[in-house]
């Protein structure tokens, strides 16, 4: 019974810092709508999409291999945590020497810099969260889950209500926003504490089998979930599209509910996974159930 109550509790604990956050950021968006224009909500939020589609390939996905052999290794971190933070380093530099191919899509044309920025502080951000919750600090990583929406939010009132400077300041605010939330993560975690100077070959080999195949996964969820957007900007205008993204924020409610639990349970299903084989396969088919009915039942209210 303890594996229930354990993944209840990460499953409410991840709540508490992301329903509450997005549900807060669900209300900004009159906000948004009364400072940006559709057109330049639509450049916001294709900039955002973007670095977010860069995002595995910049990383290879290392911040998912960082969760997954941490959460289970407690003598192998130190490696784990140094491989990850210089694969991300050297991602992130080769992307700085690939910049000019961005600056040839007009559509990106004074904002390549933005979705670097976006990109590679997204990418430390979720290094330093993702390791967090391995270690099984779930209360802190649902903290800053609620420290990073505040700081997006305060810095969205500031750059856009005060000083006006549109989507650039829509797009710093997050930018902002992620690199002070690692800071935090970074102080009260002590995670310098984690970084080796030599950390072993093996566990960039056993991070980047494991990481690597799951880009495509992340590419093609992007494509099924955004490419519409850039069809629509292309085909009809930025105006349409800035509707289009406005109204889009209904139904992702129905994918926030089901990131929540898939956060709570990528931890269960690891450490879970050692024991008794068909206590293993009861606890998973249980989960399962519950799981269906619950997106059914946010579904329909929806």
């Amino acid at each position: 019974m303890n594996k229930y109550k354990t993944l209840l509790s990460n499953t409410l604990l991840i709540s508490t810092g992301t329903f509450g956050s997005k549900i807060l950021v669900f209300f900004m968006v009159r906000f948004y709508t009364g400072y940006l224009s559709p057109a330049d909500y639509s450049t916001a939020d294709l900039i955002t999409q973007t670095a977010n589609m860069l995002f595995p390939v910049i990383s290879l996905g290392i911040t998912e291999g960082v969760f997954r052999f941490a959460l289970d290794n407690e003598r192998g971190r130190r490696s784990i945590f140094t491989a990850g933070f210089e694969v991300i380093t050297a991602g992130s530099l080769m992307f700085l020497i690939a910049v000019p191919i961005l600056c040839s899509f007009k559509s990106f044309k004074g904002y390549v810099w933005l979705i670097v920025l976006y990109t590679m502080a997204s990418c430390y951000h979720s290094l330093c969260a993702q390791f967090v919750r391995a270690v099984g600090d779930t209360a802190l990583f649902a903290v800053q889950g609620i420290i990073n929406t505040s700081l997006v939010i305060g810095l969205n009132i500031l750059f856009l209500a005060v000083l006006k400077i549109g989507v650039t300041g829509y797009v710093l605010s997050v930018v902002a926003a992620d690199l002070l939330s690692t800071v935090f993560l970074f102080v009260k975690e002590k995670l310098w504490r984690q970084f080796t100077p030599h950390p072993k070959k093996a566990a960039f080999v056993k991070m980047l089998k494991y990481s690597i195949p799951l880009i495509p996964t992340t590419i093609f969820w992007w494509i099924t979930s955004v490419s519409d957007r850039y069809m629509v900007n292309g085909f009809i205008g930025q105006y349409a599209n800035g509707i289009y993204t406005v109204s889009y924020k209904i139904p992702t409610i129905l994918t926030l509910v089901s990131t929540i639990f898939m956060q709570a349970w990528q931890f269960s299903a690891v450490t879970e996974s050692h024991g008794d084989r068909k206590e293993h396969i009861k606890f998973f088919s249980g989960v399962w159930r519950s799981f269906q009915a619950v997106m059914f039942l946010a579904g329909s209210a929806v």
